[in-house]
Order: C-alpha cells, then sequence, then structure tokens
C-alpha cells in the first residue's frame, strides 16, 4: 500500500473508534449507567468485534 492510503485507513480506523466511544458516552448519559462511557463504549466495540460487525 502506499503511504496515502495506509495514513487514509489509520484515520478511518481511528475515526470509528472514537465514533463508537461516543456513542458509548450518549447511551450512557441517556440510561443513566453507574459506568463511565468510555467503559460502555468499549463494551459496545466487543460486541460489535463478537458479532462480526466490525472485522478484526
Amino acid at each position: 500500500m502506499h503511504k496515502v492510503q495506509l495514513i487514509i485507513k489509520l484515520l478511518l480506523q481511528l475515526g470509528i473508534i472514537i465514533v463508537i466511544t461516543y456513542i458509548g458516552t450518549e447511551i450512557q448519559k441517556i440510561f443513566h449507567l453507574p459506568l463511565a462511557g468510555s467503559i460502555v463504549g468499549l463494551f459496545l466495540f466487543y460486541l460489535l468485534l463478537q458479532f462480526k460487525i466490525v472485522p478484526l
């Protein structure tokens, strides 16, 4: 892969992680969960990996 393609792929992956963490934070706020939003986001990311929605 070219250097530009690698950078784009890295930025896309980072963007996916940021969006999932943001969604976890919003879920935590809506449901007033006693966990940090980032932990909810990590759990959500784990579920997405387990169900193969997000490829490893």
